[in-house]
């Protein structure tokens, strides 16, 4: 789902919101257009680490990759990595704000567009059918990451493997393969081993 870069916020913004919002009313859309404008740029390997003391945003990632990740006692655990044309937040910290497990980090230096959830969350309640398909684009979310855990129990890593490459092809092209790997749960070089065998 990745696009050309680099972008602009005025030729991209009103076309992505278009396209991952098919039934946004042209009033929502003229209001998001003025609220989601806040830039931000990280350099790689940075985290948004204001996310855990403010209030939750959306992103929209203009520039780079960034991933959702977890730090346990031996490893990191990513949960969601996204590239360039991606809409992109922290889920846990979305749906509850005291959740600090999760943080926003940069596998490449990102240029990012960012709107309060408060201002997403007053948009979507003047438009129905928005919070229609915001809700269904949540479940859709909860539910592939319920199925990739389930999955992973009882998966080898050729299954794992295969998964990703029919869920998010285009991961392989936009994340490194020491990422990838992570958020499949096997080692980067048991990775390189699977491809080799495509």
């Amino acid at each position: 789902m990745g696009l050309a870069m680099p972008y602009t916020i005025d030729a991209f913004l009103a076309p992505f919101l278009r396209f991952h919002f098919p039934n946004l009313k042209d009033q929502s859309l003229l209001w998001l257009l003025d609220k989601w404008q806040t830039e931000i740029r990280l350099k790689k390997g940075e985290r948004l680490e204001y996310e855990s003391k403010k209030e939750s945003m959306l992103y929209l990632i203009l520039e780079g990759s960034m991933k959702a990740a977890q730090e346990t006692e031996d490893r990191e655990l990513i949960l969601e990595f996204a590239w360039a044309g991606h809409c992109f937040f922290n889920l846990p910290h979305f749906l509850n704000p005291q959740d600090q497990s999760t943080y926003l980090e940069a596998i490449h230096a990102c240029r990012l567009l960012a709107i309060p959830k408060s201002d997403f969350e007053q948009i979507l309640a003047q438009d129905p059918a928005l919070q229609q398909y915001w809700n269904a684009n949540l479940q859709s979310i909860l539910l592939e990451r319920l199925s990739r855990e389930s999955l992973f129990m009882h998966a080898d890593p050729m299954e794992r493997v295969n998964w990703l490459k029919q869920k998010h092809p285009e991961a392989f092209k936009h994340i490194p393969k020491v990422h990838l790997a992570a958020y499949l749960g096997i080692r980067p070089e048991t990775l390189s081993r699977v491809l080799k065998l495509d």
